[in-house]
């Protein structure tokens, strides 16, 4: 029996639970959550429970006093700061009243009609919505006076400052120009600049090919970098310069080695003789053949050309123009040159893959230092990227 009975007896205690769900939000204070679960709950029902509608009517009132007492306490404050906030709780006395106002005129199922108090929250909502826009407005001129001093911090909280003005009014005097000049003050310009202190004259096309980083991928929300130069007018905030120190070229290099590939193979069939000196047969009468096995060998004369370069050097931070190096980090790479050329006598059968691959091949002329150069200034630059991309620039 108790089986039969579990699951009618939960379903009962789960609806009383969540018809009372509504008062405890009132007697805990969360006030528009009850009057959101109470809309959802009175909306579309012809007959509207009396105690939900009474719920309803106490949750509104209540939320409605508190709201109205904390705005006029926050304005008889007199501080402009409050403006932000007050136009907050405008915002939701609109929200509000506009939930509740599809359920007006509001009947319970006794016929009694509920009683809603709204306010004139548009006339409200004017006056908030101007004096929290001025109050970020005199913020931002304020931070900008600053920002022409040649504060970027400034400048920055201004642009922010601006932005929240254009939330509240997007045509509030000249806002739009203001933040765009706070923008433009607040943003660091980095100069990114190549030195070659090696003392080796470096190809054409070296420096282009080690900068070729894509700025895009570097540019922050307050960071703009420049290579070699900046646009007239423009001075650095930082100086990035990319320091070579040191070319390092190996001497070209042809070593000669001789080699024999041996391998076992198998060279064809022979017949299986029985001891008389007669081809054996199986059982079928068929003739029995073994696989013949070779040993083959084949001497290989290979030639090895290598030619390595080493390029090392630095990544150097500095303030503006200035010698105050802010950071430092070493950088390297290097550039290889490596061809095999074979010959051989013999069988071809006996040859490993790696002799078949190299065999044909011809000596070539070794490469020049410049071309090495290109090679390692291709790998070094996504680790001077990587390098730019981690520096702390404010």
């Amino acid at each position: 029996m108790r089986t039969h009975f579990s699951i009618p007896i939960l379903l009962v205690v789960l609806f009383l639970a969540s018809c009372s769900s509504p008062r405890k939000l009132v007697e805990t204070g969360n006030y528009d959550d009850a009057i959101h679960t109470l809309v959802n709950r009175l909306s579309g029902k012809k007959k509207k429970k009396a105690e939900q509608v009474a719920a309803l009517e106490v949750a509104f009132e209540k939320a409605m006093q508190q709201d109205l007492r904390r705005a006029s306490a926050l304005q008889q404050e007199g501080r402009a700061d409050n403006w932000p906030i007050i136009h907050d709780i405008h915002e939701r006395i609109r929200r509000r009243q506009e939930k509740v106002a599809p359920l007006i005129p509001l009947h319970d199922e006794d016929g009694r009609l509920a009683e809603f108090r709204f306010v004139r929250v548009d006339d409200l909502l004017r006056e908030s919505r101007f004096k929290a826009a001025d109050y970020y407005y005199q913020e931002g001129l304020a931070l900008l006076d600053l920002a022409d001093q040649g504060d970027r911090s400034a400048a920055r909280q201004a642009y922010y400052s601006f932005q929240q003005v254009q939330k509240y009014d997007a045509n509030f005097q000249e806002v739009g120009a203001l933040s765009r000049k706070a923008r433009e003050l607040g943003i660091s310009q980095v100069v990114v600049r190549l030195d070659n202190d090696t003392g080796t004259p470096l190809p054409p096309g070296f420096a282009e090919e080690m900068l070729h980083f894509g700025l895009g991928d570097l540019n922050g929300p307050w960071t703009r970098y420049h290579l070699q130069t900046l646009p007239a007018g423009l001075v650095p905030d930082y100086t990035v310069r990319i320091r070579l120190t040191e070319i390092a070229v190996s001497p070209e290099v042809w070593k000669e080695r001789h080699y024999t590939d041996e391998k076992t193979i198998e060279d064809g069939w022979e017949y299986v003789l029985d001891e008389n000196g007669n081809v054996l047969k199986d059982s079928l009468g068929n003739d029995v053949k073994t696989t013949r096995y070779a040993r083959v060998r084949a001497d290989v004369v290979e030639v090895c050309q290598q030619k390595n370069l080493a390029l090392n050097g630095w990544v150097d931070l500095y303030e503006g123009n200035s010698q105050t190096r802010l950071f430092t980090d070493r950088v390297g790479a290097e550039a290889f040159f490596e061809h095999y050329a074979s010959t051989f006598r013999g069988d071809r059968r006996a040859l490993s893959d790696d002799s078949r691959r190299r065999i044909g091949n011809q000596p070539i002329p070794f490469p020049p230092t410049a071309s090495l150069l290109m090679q390692a200034a291709t790998s070094l630059r996504p680790m001077i990227k990587h390098k730019l991309d981690h520096l702390e620039v404010s």
